[in-house]
């Protein structure tokens, strides 16, 4: 490989991507919409600096395959997707870094940018990786509906990936003889250590909840304590519990990260909480 790779040349590659999804808390772009697409034609420009094509699997994977290249393909890259407010580097970073080590390594490097790897839209986190290896109960997740009502089908229809045709994909994997991805450190530890970067030696195991608690709706003024049955309070027990549980346990994190509450009403009691955990 031939030259370091400068800052500088990370933030050229990355201003293209300024500009979109960008909100007052923060960058959302997420998987199957409009700047999931302007993200696509980036990844492509950036492709074409190397004069490479943009070729995209039947999961809606990007890749910038070497060209005429028959030994197997160092894979690496990240993700453009982002979860809601989310921030300018993570994931962007690995994939402009991506391109640089590709556009100066001696080896054949494929340049991959993985499909809805935070799964902020639908809850599927790892969609694309998880396509790609065979990994996806797609029977289940086809039906899902996001905050506009749109069923994760539809979305991949109007995106052009066809929900029969996910599932393993051998002429992309057997081409790899590994992958490799660079990320921000996603907590304090390498900046308090004074250390630049970190290698990865395991992987936090992710579970998401969707819980829903079920009360009744009663005035909120004139209905007795010992007649209510509020859901509202039920959910914040079980958020104490689970946060008790992780105080208890070193390994695991534990984060209540959204609820919807019905009729949401200052004069009602709430008769359903829906919890992720």
């Amino acid at each position: 490989m031939s030259g370091w790779i400068e800052a500088g040349d990370l933030e050229q590659r990355l201003g293209g991507l300024r500009g979109i999804g960008e909100t007052p808390a923060g960058i959302t772009r997420l998987a199957w919409t409009a700047e999931a697409e302007a993200c696509g034609a980036w990844f492509a420009d950036q492709a074409a600096t190397l004069g490479r094509r943009c070729e995209i699997d039947p999961a809606g994977n990007h890749w910038a395959p070497p060209p005429s290249v028959d030994a197997p393909w160092w894979g690496i890259g990240s993700h453009l997707d982002s979860v809601r407010g989310g921030g300018s580097y993570d994931g962007p970073l690995g994939v402009a870094a991506a391109f640089e080590v590709a556009s100066r390594a001696d080896a054949p490097v494929a340049v991959i940018c993985l499909a809805d790897e935070e799964g902020a839209r639908y809850n599927t986190p790892t969609f694309g990786s998880r396509a790609l290896v065979g990994r996806l109960e797609l029977a289940e997740l086809l039906g899902r509906r996001d905050d506009d009502g749109i069923t994760l089908r539809d979305a991949l229809a109007a995106a052009g990936v066809d929900p029969g045709g996910l599932g393993r994909a051998p002429e992309w994997l057997g081409r790899l003889r590994g992958f490799l991805e660079l990320h921000i450190d996603q907590t304090r530890e390498l900046a308090q250590a004074g250390r630049p970067s970190g290698v990865v030696s395991s992987l936090a195991s992710r579970l998401r909840l969707e819980v829903e608690l079920l009360g009744r709706a009663d005035h909120a003024g004139t209905t007795h304590r010992e007649e209510r049955r509020d859901a509202m309070s039920a959910a914040a027990r079980l958020i104490v519990a689970a946060e008790d549980l992780a105080a208890g346990t070193p390994e695991l994190a534990v984060t209540a990260a959204r609820l919807l509450v019905e009729p949401n009403a200052l004069t009602t009691v709430p008769a359903r909480v829906r919890l992720w955990l």
